[in-house]
């Protein structure tokens, strides 16, 4: 029975956090809020068990922390990611994560010579990113554009 409420409790953290989390933070930031908050939860079940004289026991521990960190992990992966939950919870992160993949994309089709002119910092660049509308309010295209200042 105890499985049953570390899977429940990691279908819940991803949402929490979606709550917390900030858009600029970066990835490893999130991935470390979720990883605390899953420890944190997964401490629970042997430190109740110390209440009735039991000693802490390292192996409930990891087993409730592999559990939930794993249904976080698949949670937000498929919920999140694959049906755009993220988008009705945390839409601005929904937007940055759809801008950063767009440009990501962009930008790999940028040949070196370019990547390193628009990094070198005797030279000042500018990349402009238009959200435009496609068809509908869920759907959008974006064109980075570079220009030379």
């Amino acid at each position: 029975m105890e499985v049953f409420y570390q899977v429940v409790i990691g279908l819940i953290i991803p949402i929490v956090v979606s709550g917390l989390k900030q858009v600029h933070w970066p990835s490893s930031v999130k991935f470390g809020l979720v990883l605390a908050v899953s420890i944190i939860c997964a401490v629970v079940v042997p430190l109740a068990r110390l209440g009735s004289r039991e000693s802490f026991n390292i192996d409930e521990f990891l087993q409730a922390l592999t559990v939930i960190f794993t249904t976080t992990q698949i949670f937000y992966r498929t919920a999140f990611k694959m049906l755009s939950l993220e988008n009705l919870i945390n839409p601005q992160s929904a937007l940055l994560s759809a801008i950063n993949e767009q440009v990501s994309s962009y930008i790999s089709s940028v040949d070196t010579a370019t990547i390193r002119s628009i990094l070198d910092p005797d030279t000042e660049h500018s990349l402009t990113v238009e959200i435009n509308e496609v068809d509908g309010p869920d759907s959008f295209e974006i064109t980075p554009e570079d220009s030379k200042n």
